[in-house]
């Protein structure tokens, strides 16, 4: 699955970059101060027009300090002390301007080309989506070939869209408030960081690149990593293991498990976390909330598998890494994951003793692998909602089309009221309203709406006379007060 770094988190880079660039007006030009200070020394006590001059002729990358030769007997002006003092001050405050107008234009083309990067990714990943619909919808549902993706470029109503990989929709919430939170502990079948991972023949990754600092889990920034680890290995004779050496390896191939513990900051607690796994494959096996840090509880249905491609998505949104639950003071998050980085080459560090002196020493493990959980950024929230309404503009193609239907990905949380009833779909084909039902759902209903001129037969096929020449289409998505479903991967199948 692609990576939601750069969509992600580079956004919130891009913000802060935004915030530190000083404005142009506050940004003093080196030749308009100089001016200034050479009508200073033109005029009493300096009087030296001569020597003004020659600093409005200067150079703005060249100094203007000059020092004054003085005889050792001879007294020093106090003029001269001044003016060389002040000379200092001006090349100071020039230089400081300079670097203020420098990172400016640094922070100015970093932010640029995240933003470039961003819609040249999009624009990818949206041309890649094109392609993959057109195989497998022809591939799974016959009279289908073509499909239009909805994002909130074509819609109205009231909904908060959340740009991705593939966009989700949920009802506007009147209150969002990003939390702060306190990691706990974590806890696993394995342990914190990336220890073992060798780089550049026998030296250790963690020494430049320490991913084991558990601040990295919740810090939001683009720049850092938070990994848990467990190394797996069958071929218990790979290494002759001293007592203490290579205490890290497991004779099995289990998956990587771990349990990150936090606690919201405040008073009120979170119900939605934003996790991102940094490219690699995760599993959250399950959520459990508690209001004293003692007695916890499940709040997910099902396991939801992060690396899942939209098109066997169960009960999750593809490409996002949000969980909802009900507001909770502590949180406990199990993940799990069999992913591993390819090529990469592990050891371990042990003390020979086999020369005159003992030296520690680094060896390789053969036949061994990494499984890793990486983290690139959690964020939690407190929301509040109210229903979310969604309605397009007319989809329909300007020669109209014989056939449609609808393809969504659902994520109903636990503790939804009437799940049944949580997400509705209706489309408004030729002036005519019809309630329908995702055509990769599971649920009954209308699947597809063809005209009798397609000769297409099925089940679940709602059937109107005349050739197809508008739709719409209008989600309604019902919420509590603190929870919410979402839809995602929203799309009109067209054949």
């Amino acid at each position: 699955m692609a990576t939601t770094q750069l969509l992600d988190n580079s956004l919130e880079l891009q913000k802060d970059l935004y915030s530190i660039i000083v404005p142009q007006e506050s940004i003093v030009k080196t030749e308009g101060f100089r001016k200034e200070y050479a009508k200073v020394i033109a005029a009493a006590p300096f009087l030296d027009p001569a020597r003004a001059d020659e600093i409005v002729a200067s150079k703005d990358n060249e100094p203007i300090f000059k020092i004054k030769k003085m005889h050792p007997e001879d007294q020093p002006k106090r003029t001269d002390l001044v003016q060389m003092a002040a000379d200092v001050t001006v090349d100071l405050t020039a230089a400081d301007y300079q670097v203020m107008d420098t990172a400016n234009r640094y922070t100015t083309l970093i932010a640029g080309t995240i933003n470039r990067m961003n819609a040249v990714k999009e624009r990818i990943l949206r041309n890649k989506e094109r392609l993959e619909d057109i195989n497998f919808i022809t591939a799974a549902y016959k009279g289908l070939g073509e499909s239009v993706i909805i994002t909130e470029d074509v819609c109205s109503g009231s909904y908060l869209y959340h740009n991705g990989i593939y966009g989700s929709f949920c009802p506007q919430p009147p209150s969002e408030i990003k939390k702060k939170i306190q990691i706990l502990s974590v806890e696993g079948n394995g342990y914190v960081g990336n220890a073992h991972v060798l780089v550049q023949g026998d030296k250790y990754l963690e020494e430049t690149d320490n991913r084991g600092k558990v601040e990295y889990i919740s810090d939001n920034s683009p720049l850092t990593i938070f990994e848990y680890s467990r190394i797996c290995s069958k071929d218990a004779s790979q290494n002759k293991l001293n007592e203490g050496s290579a205490y890290d390896v497991n004779r099995d191939d289990k998956d990587v498990n771990c349990i990150i513990t936090m606690m919201s900051s405040g008073d009120s607690g979170i119900n939605m976390l934003d996790i991102d796994s940094a490219g690699g494959t995760v599993v959250i096996k399950d959520v459990l909330i508690s209001g004293d840090n003692i007695n916890y509880h499940s709040v997910l249905q099902s396991e939801i598998d992060l690396s899942v491609d939209m098109y066997h998505a169960a009960n999750h949104i593809a490409g996002s890494g949000k969980v909802c639950f009900p507001t909770s003071r502590y949180v406990k998050l199990v993940l799990s994951s069999d992913y591993c980085e390819p090529g990469e080459s592990l050891g371990y560090s042990e003390v020979d003793l086999s020369g005159k002196k003992p030296e520690i020493v680094i060896r390789r493990l053969k036949n061994a692998v990494r499984k890793v959980v990486k983290i690139g950024s959690l964020n939690a929230y407190n929301c509040e909602y109210n229903g979310g309404n969604i309605l397009t503009g007319d989809l329909a193609p300007a020669e109209g089309c014989k056939t449609i239907a609808v393809f969504a990905n659902e994520y109903i949380p636990y503790g939804i009221n009437n799940p049944d009833e949580a997400i509705k779909y209706v489309l408004y084909v030729n002036g005519e309203e019809y309630s329908v039902t995702p055509i990769n759902s599971d649920k009954p209903g209308i699947k597809m709406i063809s005209c009798a001129e397609s000769r297409f037969e099925g089940v679940n096929v709602k059937f109107i006379e005349e050739k197809i020449k508008t739709v719409q289409l209008r989600v309604k998505i019902n919420s509590n007060a603190d929870i919410t479903p979402f839809v995602g991967n929203l799309k009109l199948c067209i054949g």
